[in-house]
């Protein structure tokens, strides 16, 4: 995976916020992408450093990095005033909203936390679950408990 990083001053009133922004994904998912989307993915490809700067001066995001294996959302974890985060960018506005949708439908039944959004941006914010681990990685050689406990959640 390419990754390219740069530091960015925001000036607010009172003082100045230094942030490094990274941003980086591999061959695949820029091919899953173009694929699903076309023309317009591959424009959304490009905007991406642009999407990330807005989203961490709007919401006030550091140390951004972002996670490896990518499929079909570019993300990010990081922090938001020491709070662990996670940045989901989607190129598809419409599962954007079924997403948001979604998860505000399961607030309080152990989904993360919409910290916020923006449709224009095609932003998601979330509270990052800390260690955030895998139910398959609790239980590598028990698919079937691991499953059981997943569909106890719905």
């Amino acid at each position: 995976m390419s990754e390219n990083c740069e530091t960015v001053y925001t000036y607010k009133k009172d003082w100045v916020m230094i942030v490094k922004l990274c941003y980086g994904y591999d061959v695949n998912f820029s091919h899953t992408i173009i694929s699903t989307y076309g023309d317009q993915g591959a424009e959304w490809l490009k905007q991406l450093p642009y999407l990330v700067n807005q989203c961490a001066q709007k919401w006030d995001l550091t140390n951004l990095q972002p996670y490896q294996n990518l499929t079909y959302n570019y993300v990010l974890f990081g922090n938001n005033r020491g709070l662990p985060i996670v940045l989901k960018i989607r190129c598809g506005v419409d599962e954007l909203r079924k997403e948001v949708a979604a998860l505000q439908a399961f607030t309080n039944y152990g989904c993360a936390k919409i910290l916020n959004y923006d449709e224009s941006l095609g932003a998601l914010l979330l509270e990052r679950a800390v260690p955030g681990n895998t139910l398959t990685s609790l239980f590598p050689y028990n698919d079937r408990k691991a499953i059981a406990i997943a569909a106890n959640l719905l």
